[in-house]
């Protein structure tokens, strides 16, 4: 009788753990680095820095050339196989004492820019939806969230170093925003400078 009523049990709970992770699952809530818990660190010396990231997320460090023509892109974060999401970028451009206000006016100056050249292709510009200011890591940033080319929603953090100018940017779907938001802001409270 306790070996049936045990194996009756353990079914039953095998079974509601799994309806309950297919439910949250397939509520396109959060990735699947959230639920696992799964983080890895990476550290740039070459540009000063280190974030933290998924750990099925690939880094990528550049250098000089930058990232497909586009110099300031120093890193790029990429989840690989996961359909609906391109890219976290961080730029870097070397500045003396610049404002938040001047890394938001390059981000702009860039967002013009590829807009130029999207619309030369006959695709849609860009749209600011937000722009405003947060405090992260005890600091004084501003964050612009627009959709650029369509279908891309992005959003840009503008940070102020005393040498340099950073945005740290997530590309994505409208569709997938969402869901990334959480792990890009994570990504983006751990944005270290190395000393």
């Amino acid at each position: 009788m306790f070996k049936s009523k045990h194996l009756k049990n353990g079914t039953a709970i095998v079974f509601a753990i799994f309806g309950l992770t297919m439910m949250y699952l397939g509520s396109n809530v959060r990735p699947l680095a959230i639920i696992t818990n799964a983080w890895t660190q990476t550290e740039s010396s070459r540009y000063g820095f280190s974030i933290e990231h998924p750990a099925k997320w690939v880094a990528r460090e550049y250098g000089e050339g930058g990232y497909r023509s586009h110099d300031d892109v120093k890193l790029t974060l990429n989840s690989g196989a996961d359909p609906g999401f391109n890219n976290i970028w961080i730029q870097k451009r070397v500045a003396t004492d610049p404002t938040v206000e001047d890394v938001a006016n390059w981000g702009e100056e860039y967002l013009l820019d590829r807009e130029q050249n999207l619309i030369k292709q006959g695709e849609p510009g860009f749209e600011e939806l937000e722009i405003g200011e947060e405090i992260v890591n005890g600091e004084r940033v501003i964050m612009r969230k627009y959709t650029i080319g369509g279908d891309i929603t992005s959003l840009d953090v503008y940070i102020a170093r005393k040498n340099d100018m950073i945005i740290i940017t997530l590309q994505t779907t409208q569709g997938q925003f969402d869901k990334y938001v959480d792990d890009f802001m994570r990504i983006v409270n751990s944005f270290t400078p190395m000393q």
